[in-house]
């Protein structure tokens, strides 16, 4: 098996506010690993692109139990 890259458990990303339309995305776990080739699919506006940009720390997830990136 290789070897762990990236951990996350209970990954929250929370867009807008009460007064406005608002969104909420929950991964509660992802485990990649070396050499792994991912496919992220879905329906139009499910968070796909924001799940990317968190896993890539080009947004910060407003929660997360855990985020490691191994070497």
């Amino acid at each position: 098996m290789a070897d762990e890259v990236l951990r996350a458990n209970a990954l929250v990303k929370r867009w807008g506010d009460a007064n406005e339309e608002s969104f909420e995305l929950r991964v509660p776990r992802v485990t990649i690993r070396s050499g792994e080739r991912w496919a992220v699919m879905g329906v139009s506006g499910c968070g796909k692109s924001t799940l990317l940009a968190i896993l890539s720390l080009v947004l910060p997830p407003t929660e997360a139990n855990e985020y490691v990136i191994l070497s």
